[in-house]
């Protein structure tokens, strides 16, 4: 008798440990000021994702149709591609500076790292698998997000509630939070600034894009949730905002007005209207409450201060009041790389600076491994999407790479983002298992006593039937 999977469909306690664990993944936070950490030099290496990774490799044997599951997972195509080129790009970025003489391994740490989480979400897609919630997980990511967005709030109003995030940040990031009065850098995670920022923005055009799909979301409930992603990404870095509106842009256009039903259309904009209507008039009365309030006014200064500064370093103008002008300062050093096909294999300093002292991130990139190496990235990129050179990248990839591309600008992030390549392959997980149940349902005949978990049927394609 073959078993059908039964997906969870409806929330339960359960699903709060599954969110928490997702996470721990996706923000990857250490633990600087915990007694056990500090007493154990070796735990000072491991973040929340990679103890996450332990303990889940350690219920492997343990926990019924886990092991099944992972060994499924692991031998489809596309995530043993996702692998190889991990390994492929780690041996390239160890073997360039090497032949540069530069031997400068540190994006192989990155890299490393990388390969390392891309691993542990292959055991926790496999732990969610065996555990039937595999259908909720965008969902689960979109929330992990609007939680670190309410950390990071409450983090810059409650002072108290900021000094306790510290316990999970290093010395440098506690300096930097000052210098931005404790508005910024509230959040648990191990990236705090651009990487946290374009993550949220990442997830903010899933959401979008996948907006009629996510039906474990009431619909009163989806504007709610876009509204505070977007004032995630704001209150992480003003990169997410110029993110959020290139992608929702092109997301809209396509979505509304090229494939998505009128009625629906119409549906969705007076959702987004009514939200809108409810958020402003709840943001004018709290205003008008607190307005008088000196801690308030503070605060109120702060955050206008701070994005007022945005638009200025972005687009140049300004003068004196500028801190300065991004494309002229630091793009004109690119003249300075001496190979600019293979790069200078170079990616930091001896001192821990940055290359040619910019950080802006095709100057880094052909910085270490040239126009080479951005092709590499490119490529490594497209490979944690659900694409292959015989099919069509869909619509909603697109819109990903190109503000990855455009993100670039300002920093590393193509390629070797950990935020976003972490989000990214967790969905192309999920898209991939959707593929596979209505393969075993269309195939059901044929896989019959062959290919079983404790669950019922594989999701995933096993190479026999691919």
């Amino acid at each position: 008798m073959v078993l059908q999977t039964k997906l969870r469909s409806h929330w339960d306690v359960k699903d709060i440990a599954y969110i928490a664990m997702m996470f721990c993944y996706l923000f990857f936070f250490k633990f600087y000021r915990v007694p056990i950490f500090d007493s154990l030099p070796i735990l000072s290496y491991f973040d929340s994702a990679i103890i996450v990774g332990i303990v889940l490799f350690l219920l492997l044997p343990f926990v019924k149709g886990f092991f099944n599951n992972f060994c499924n997972v692991v031998s489809c195509k596309k995530v043993s591609a996702v692998l190889l080129s991990c390994f492929a790009i780690l041996c390239y970025a160890f073997i360039l500076p090497v032949l540069k003489g530069s031997l400068d391994f540190s994006t192989v740490e990155t890299l490393g790292h990388l390969f390392i989480f891309v691993c542990v979400g292959i055991l926790i897609f496999s732990f969610l698998k065996t555990k039937r919630r595999t259908n909720k997980l965008t969902e689960y990511i979109i929330l992990c997000f609007v939680i670190q967005t309410i950390i990071q709030y409450i983090g810059f109003l409650i002072p108290a509630f900021g000094n306790f995030t510290n316990i999970f940040k290093s010395e440098d990031a506690i300096e930097l939070k000052k210098q931005y009065d404790g508005f910024r850098l509230n959040a648990i995670s191990g990236s705090l600034a651009f990487g946290l920022a374009t993550g949220y923005s990442v997830v903010t055009i899933i959401f979008v894009s996948r907006w009629n799909e996510l039906r474990h979301f009431k619909p009163i409930i989806k504007p709610i949730l876009f509204f505070v992603l977007i004032m995630g990404g704001v209150i992480t870095g003003r990169t997410a905002l110029l993110l959020d509106i290139i992608g929702i842009f092109l997301i809209f256009i396509r979505k509304i007005f090229v494939r998505t039903n009128k009625k629906i259309a119409r549906e969705n904009l007076k959702a987004f209207f009514k939200v809108g209507i409810v958020f402003a008039a709840i943001l004018a009365i709290g205003i008008a409450l607190l307005y008088r309030r000196p801690e308030f006014q503070a605060a109120f200064k702060t955050i206008t201060v701070w994005l007022e500064k945005g638009p200025k370093q972005y687009l140049g103008i300004g003068g004196n009041d500028t801190e300065y002008d991004f494309f002229a300062t630091n793009y004109s050093v690119i003249s300075d790389i001496k190979d600019i096909f293979f790069g200078d294999g170079i990616w930091e300093n001896s001192d821990g600076t940055y290359y040619l002292h910019q950080d802006a991130g095709y100057v880094r990139i052909f910085g270490f491994g040239g126009l080479v190496w951005l092709v590499i990235l490119i490529i490594f990129q497209l490979n944690f999407f659900n694409f292959n050179i015989k099919k069509k990248i869909s619509y909603e990839n697109i819109v990903l790479l190109v503000i990855i591309l455009v993100a670039t600008i300002k920093g590393d992030n193509i390629g070797i983002s950990l935020n976003n390549n972490v989000v990214i392959f967790m969905v192309m997980l999920r898209d991939l298992d959707l593929k596979g149940e209505k393969y075993a349902k269309s195939n059901r005949k044929q896989i019959t006593g062959n290919v079983r978990t404790s669950d019922g049927l594989q999701s995933f394609k096993c190479k026999k039937y691919n």
